[in-house]
């Protein structure tokens, strides 16, 4: 205490040294604290489910056609579910959206379908009521839902009666049959074949109910698939298994799995992998870099303590003078080191914080289980003791050097060119050289990873973001049925929508870019034999009303856009984009040609136009060859508002445009 109290003194006696060190060490503990809360958080802490280590995903793969980590369809689903005895449980999931409709206002709720093997599976029990049966799986069956403590409570007031009673879902009736924890996500952002999909935190589940269509195609695919592996059965024997079966896929429905595609198969890979994805690299090398920055840190303190410790020469050898041991000078040093770091660590934990609070609201549509990063007892642990350490660090060689002092000259007038400042001169030398090195590397990195930042603002993504606003929509089944309703309901909602004043264009489409979902096909060209291009060649496709390009100002290369003209009752249309040109048309002349998504009986689609590619799952990746419909002519339920709202250009519409959008 002795120690501690002259310490204090002697800081409160240097307020300037006092408050640059102390900041030095915030900004560099500050910034450790925040990358070990994300690496812990993401990468160390296991995911909160039971022995995690066992659960895997499986993705099915068409390597011949590059595609990798793709979903699942329902009757192949199936077939894993009977035949992989390699699993525990095995489960099947998709992302979902509802539309609630229950109390005053509605509200869009995102959530999930899932199978009953599910919460099980995943060994988490609902704090109230009860998960799903095998008896509720199936259309007509699945009118039960499950939802989230955070729904029940924002919602709901935690109404203790809610177990039992319904809900309105898409205009349906719906009964609560329980409620998950408060922290319970699933399913969480995954990375698969279009890199990641990112989703808002679901908050309600409902049972799988499969289609009959969805029975009878084997190719339409939208579903994940999660299992638990048996104990004592590792990964690669219920690969094996899994390989059996997909072979088996090939020789019972040879139609659907042609000769071209014999190297079709399904691969499992570790749940934490696929959650985490290719965010692990960076994290660590993160880490890497802020390490650099506590060690430059360290540097720089240690350069400041040697120019303090010789302002303190004389009072170092009058303590030595009257008797003061090596051991009781090392220790008095290093307390004022250590309450220095500890005073830094606690600014710097007070930054982190801040920090993590920034992160999370700014990256939790973005970065994977960021919601879960906290300042917990493991982190805060190796909070302390990187500040104890790394005052022990930079304390020691100051102190060691102060110690020992040449008595004759520093108790002599100006006694400070002794031996004992050559020493310190040489090491301060040798300091400023290694602190000069660890910030040359920062800064070469830091260089690298603005001039890639600048690039991939250059990139182009095919359109102008620049004033769309967006909304989602998703039309109860009951009350519009596929056809002209679903057609009248958006040809009305464009029209009124375009009467708002600051409005431009008005346009629908089932996915936006940059979301990173997708829909895929497979089709047929008119006079191509497919073993030329590919077997069944299979891309994204993208339904849309006519103004779509116009919203999002792509260019057209040829042809035309759709028009209003393009219905139900017109000959079929298509537009491709530039990249599905330079795949499947050598000669760069797609105009007249006609595609096929039925190779029985070919429905044939005129290409129309032909646009710029736009980038749908992220900057840094290639745009992939896609075709667009017409709306009219396939109309969905689900569609986006793409936009059409060039407010900002509009001096009295431009702060309002969004609220009249949205009253509308």
């Amino acid at each position: 205490m002795t120690d501690l109290r002259y310490a204090l003194r002697q800081l409160a006696k240097s307020p300037g040294f006092t408050v640059v060190a102390v900041l030095t060490l915030a900004l560099s503990i500050g910034a450790n604290t925040a990358v070990l809360s994300l690496v812990n958080a993401l990468l160390i802490r296991p995911l909160p489910y039971k022995a995690p280590e066992s659960l895997v995903l499986l993705w099915e793969r068409f390597p011949t056609q590059g595609l990798e980590r793709i979903p699942v369809s329902a009757p192949e689903y199936l077939d894993y579910e009977k035949q992989a005895t390699s699993f525990e449980k095995i489960g099947a999931f998709n992302y979902a959206a509802y539309n609630l409709t229950t109390g005053d206002v509605p509200e869009r709720v995102s959530g999930a379908v899932v199978s009953p093997a599910l919460f099980p599976l995943l060994g988490v029990e609902p704090i109230k009521g009860r998960v799903f049966t095998q008896e509720e799986v199936g259309q007509g069956r699945d009118d039960v839902v499950i939802i989230s403590a955070r729904l029940w409570e924002r919602r709901f007031n935690s109404d203790p009666t809610i177990v039992g009673n319904k809900i309105s879902l898409n205009g349906r009736p719906h009964t609560v049959v329980g409620i998950m924890p408060r922290k319970f996500d699933f399913p969480l952002p995954l990375f698969n074949v279009q890199g990641s999909r990112f989703a808002s935190r679901p908050d309600i589940w409902k049972p799988i109910a499969f289609t009959n269509d969805e029975l009878s195609a084997r190719y339409s695919r939208s579903y994940g698939v999660i299992g638990r592996l048996r104990q004592g059965v590792s990964s690669a024997q219920a690969q094996a298994q899994i390989d059996t079966i997909t072979a088996n896929f090939r020789q019972t429905n040879p139609k659907n799995y042609p000769a071209g595609l014999t190297e079709f198969g399904a691969k499992l890979y570790p749940l934490q992998d696929q959650v985490v994805g290719p965010m692990r690299t960076g994290l660590w090398i993160l880490l890497g870099a802020v390490t650099l920055v506590l060690l430059i840190a360290c540097a720089n303190l240690t350069i400041m303590l040697l120019a303090r410790a010789a302002s303190r020469e004389r009072e170092m050898a009058i303590r030595v003078a009257l008797g003061a041991s090596l051991k009781r000078m090392l220790r008095q040093l290093l307390t004022e080191s250590v309450l220095v770091s500890i005073l830094g660590g606690t600014a710097g934990l007070l930054l982190a914080i801040w920090a993590i609070d920034l992160l999370r609201m700014i990256g939790a549509q973005t970065v994977p289980r960021l919601r879960e990063v906290n300042l917990d007892l493991n982190v805060l642990a190796m909070t302390f003791g990187v500040a104890v350490g790394t005052g022990i660090l930079f304390g020691l060689v100051p102190a060691v050097v102060s110690a020992k002092p040449e008595l004759t000259e520093a108790l002599k007038e100006g006694g400070r060119g002794s031996t004992g400042g050559a020493r310190r001169n040489r090491l301060r030398n040798a300091l400023i050289v290694a602190e000069t090195v660890l910030a040359l590397v920062l800064l070469i990195g830091a260089g690298l990873l603005v001039k890639s930042f600048v690039r991939l603002q250059n990139v182009s993504p095919g359109f102008n973001p620049h004033n769309v606003l967006t909304a989602e929509i998703s039309l109860p089944v009951e009350k519009y049925p596929r056809g002209l309703s679903v057609i009248n309901f958006y040809s009305e909602a464009e029209r009124r929508i375009k009467n708002i004043p600051g409005v431009q264009h008005v346009a629908f489409t089932v996915m936006l870019p940059l979301s990173g979902s997708n829909t895929d096909s497979s089709f047929i060209i008119e006079g191509q034999d497919p073993k030329m291009t590919g077997a069944y060649p299979d891309e994204e496709i993208r339904d849309i009303t006519p103004d779509y390009f116009r919203v999002l100002e792509t260019p057209l290369l040829k042809g035309r856009f759709f028009t209003e003209a393009d219905t139900a009752d017109s000959p079929p249309v298509v537009i491709v984009n530039q990249a599905f040109v330079k795949k499947y048309f050598r000669d760069g002349e797609a105009l007249g040609k006609r595609i096929s998504r039925d190779d029985t009986n070919p429905k044939w689609a005129t290409i129309v136009g032909v646009v710029a590619d736009i980038k749908h799952h992220g900057l840094d990746t290639e745009a992939q060859p896609e075709y667009y419909l017409p709306h009219t002519q396939g109309p969905d339920r689900e569609m986006v508002l793409a936009g059409g709202a060039k407010c900002a250009r509009r001096t009295h519409a431009g702060p309002h445009c969004s609220g009249r959008i949205a009253q509308r």
